[in-house]
């Protein structure tokens, strides 16, 4: 069984730290759960849909359920233990808290597939991958009934929102003047890539809607324009030119990831070097020094689809080629990596975060010979949505910590709030070891960067969301945190300058020594409670939005 946030199906569409996420978006159909409402006092079993099958519509006794029992979930159950012993072949253990009790039915019928009980009709048809259902059932039918009995009966009856983002007032956003973009882009547009140039003042723009780069001087003026056979997720400057990094597809892996050295010698003259071409979609190109012998190497993040999928080194040689020597990881559902020298011995490690099955952070330290030891920093039950992370030192003790984002909450239509969705800083405590010091809700967080905005010596936080609370009049989809004496103070901007953002830089775009911000947005109705869709349609639409930090205060 995989659950929500990352099941099959997700696997023929797609998901990057930030980009895959609305990509596949465009991919989602549109389809209403037929399931009602429960009641607070008497548990009604699965609603029937046509074509369901019987054992999944769960027809026993109805049972009367204490209230204060909602939301708790007693190992003693019996449908704890079978959870545990099959759902976790596929991923970590999920919990009937994650999720509403209205929204259990629809995914205890969609997961019934992976443990042989067959449904492809309705919305199944494109959620499940059938090569992966087995040929005969898991479990027993009363087994199956005993799983889908624990999670229906101790599931919330609702989940709300925390108040910490609900009351976050509009317009509460000092640190930046918001401002439109000085390059012309039309509205409406879904930018999969921003990047800052520091070295060269030059703005790096993605856009899906024209396959297309591009690349801009700080006063807006084009530079170039390079089409892309498929969406630009990643770019590296480089002396001569630029690495470019190409998704590959976004409604399915047809092999078709591509790492490029694109070479500029005027705006009408690029030459191309493909060093790898043909690899399941990609996220992520890191480029550097990894084995420190004086080449740089190229790690591939291929997120891919279903199963399928990698993350490789490649490594560099003094011809400046690039050749496949170490697969890291054998399976879909890798987002980022970072490198940093965690065990501080000297040699470069590696962090890779994962999500589809497997919700964790994984490390990769470099031994000696060149292997790589393969440890689990932090694991997360299916469902927790991870999103992104960022290497920092939070409490300044020279300790690599963690700035995490988990938000994605696009498998299922109409889909509820999910409190623990949000941004956390893990600190580290000992080596390879991280506790959470600080967590702020973020519904549909999708991207967090730390630094020292406001340049009085600590580390602030500037967040975007995709999937937000729509109930909310201002979906909160930008916030920024300001740390103060180990204590964040929220702000957000006003309801004229909202933007559903899915990429975000920093860079001082203005030079004036104080780090800018630069969103781009995506709009499709996907994602969207179909409830609030004429108010998402009313909000502004802007592709690119500047936030010019004024300085100090």
């Amino acid at each position: 069984m995989i659950l929500p946030s990352n099941p099959s199906w997700l696997s023929s569409i797609l998901r990057t730290s930030a980009v895959l996420t609305v990509l596949c978006a465009l991919a989602w159909f549109g389809w209403q759960s037929s399931s009602n409402r429960f009641s607070e006092e008497v548990f009604i079993p699965i609603p029937k849909v046509k074509h369901l099958h019987p054992m999944v519509s769960l027809e026993w006794d109805s049972q009367k359920v204490d209230p204060h029992q909602a939301g708790k979930a007693p190992t003693a159950h019996p449908g704890y233990a079978l959870a545990l012993a099959h759902c976790t072949r596929c991923h970590g253990l999920p919990t009937p808290q994650q999720l509403p009790r209205e929204t259990w039915p629809f995914v205890m019928t969609w997961m019934s597939n992976y443990l042989g009980y067959t449904n492809l009709y309705g919305p199944f048809q494109n959620n499940v991958d059938s090569i992966q259902i087995p040929s005969q059932p898991m479990v027993s039918e009363s087994e199956l009934q005993a799983i889908s009995e624990y999670y229906l009966l101790y599931a919330p009856l609702e989940i709300h929102p925390d108040e910490r983002t609900t009351a976050l007032r509009p317009g509460s956003l000092k640190q930046f003047t918001p401002r439109p973009p000085p390059m012309q882009v039309p509205e409406d547009e879904i930018i999969t890539l921003t990047h800052w140039d520091p070295s060269r003042h030059q703005l790096y723009l993605g856009r899906a809607s024209h396959r297309s780069l591009q690349v801009f001087d700080a006063e807006g003026q084009i530079l170039l324009q390079k089409a892309c056979a498929s969406e630009p997720v990643d770019v590296t400057p480089l002396p001569n030119g630029f690495r470019l990094t190409l998704m590959g597809h976004f409604l399915e892996d047809r092999l078709g990831g591509t790492v490029m050295d694109v070479s500029v010698s005027d705006a009408s003259s690029l030459d191309t070097q493909t060093h790898v071409e043909g690899f399941h979609r990609l996220t992520q190109c890191l480029s550097e020094d990894i084995n420190e012998d004086g080449y740089t190497d190229l790690l591939l993040v291929g997120f891919g689809a279903g199963i399928e999928g990698r993350v490789s080194l490649f490594w560099g040689d003094a011809q400046g080629t690039f050749k496949e020597e170490t697969i890291l990881l054998d399976h879909a559902g890798a987002l980022c990596a970072r490198s940093t020298d965690l065990d501080q011995d000297g040699l470069m490690d590696l962090l890779i975060l994962t999500a589809q099955q497997h919700q964790e952070l994984l490390l990769f330290t470099q031994q000696v010979d060149g292997d790589f030891e393969r440890s689990v920093l932090i694991k997360q039950g299916a469902g927790y949505g991870y999103n992104g992370f960022e290497l920092v030192d939070w409490n300044q003790d020279e300790r690599v910590d963690l700035l995490m984002v988990n938000g994605n909450n696009m498998e299922i239509r109409n889909a509820p709030i999910k409190n623990y969705h949000g941004i956390r800083i893990l600190q580290q405590t000992q080596e390879r070891t991280f506790e959470e010091a600080l967590f702020y809700p973020f519904p549909g967080a999708i991207k967090a960067l730390a630094t020292d905005f406001d340049q009085d010596g600590d580390l602030d936080v500037a967040a975007i969301a995709f999937y937000p609370d729509w109930s909310q009049e201002h979906p909160l989809t930008f916030v920024y945190l300001e740390q103060k004496e180990g204590t964040l103070t929220a702000s957000t901007t006003a309801l004229k300058d909202w933007g559903r953002w899915m990429t975000m830089d920093a860079g001082d775009f203005n030079q004036d020594g104080y780090p800018d911000l630069i969103l781009g947005g995506a709009y499709v109705k996907h994602g969207v409670h179909d409830l609030h869709q004429a108010h998402y349609q009313s909000l502004p639409h802007p592709s690119i939005l500047m936030l010019d930090n004024i300085g100090a205060r």
